[in-house]
């Protein structure tokens, strides 16, 4: 929706430790198209393939960088 409107949307690919994701993505996961991260301020779509349902330090320092970089 954020495409369809204009808007340039970064896409990542992250293991649950933060690092780049190396491996095939697979089933539904395989529509990202990783760019890479952009500027903070732009929109980002960051998946975790190995993450199910869970809360884990690299995403909640993502969250944060985010949040301040949107905040200033």
């Amino acid at each position: 929706m954020r495409e369809k409107m204009g808007r340039r949307v970064y896409q990542v690919a992250l293991t649950r430790e933060g690092e780049p994701w190396t491996l095939l993505l697979t089933k539904d996961r395989a529509c990202l198209r990783p760019t890479g991260f952009g500027p903070l301020g732009e929109d980002h779509l960051i998946l975790f393939p190995d993450l199910h349902h869970a809360v884990i330090p690299a995403m909640e320092a993502l969250v944060e960088h985010f949040v301040l970089a949107w905040l200033r």
